[in-house]
């Protein structure tokens, strides 16, 4: 398998290229459930960006920004930030430090239609 097909999400992988379940495994269905075998996918890299917040402003004013300019994001501060794997919202979390380090620690995890 090469490194693109590696990283091709599962729900992208056509069914005739699906791997075949391991020995004792579930072989997934039409649904897209895989009985709980899930071992399979281990090696499979995705990204996982955690979105703070946007704003949308003319490039005139971006431009002008200098050293210290603060980019007001329209979320709250206590507000839960977007964890997407691939682009799409998969959960919601907060903003943590761990050891001088940035993280995000899951607080809510979304349902296949992006919904709480």
């Amino acid at each position: 398998m090469s490194e693109e097909e590696a990283q091709t999400p599962a729900a992208q992988t056509p069914a005739a290229q699906a791997p075949p379940p391991a020995e004792g495994g579930a072989a997934a269905s039409e649904d897209g459930e895989s009985g709980g075998n899930l071992e399979e996918f281990g090696d499979i890299k995705v990204e996982v960006s955690a979105i703070l917040g946007n704003v949308n402003m003319p490039i005139e004013h971006f431009l002008k920004l200098g050293r210290g300019a603060i980019i007001e994001l329209g979320r709250h501060k206590d507000e839960d930030i977007d964890i997407l794997i691939n682009g799409h919202a998969v959960a919601k979390g907060e903003i943590t430090v761990i050891d001088e380090r940035v993280g995000v620690s899951v607080t809510k995890v979304l349902n296949k239609d992006g919904e709480l």
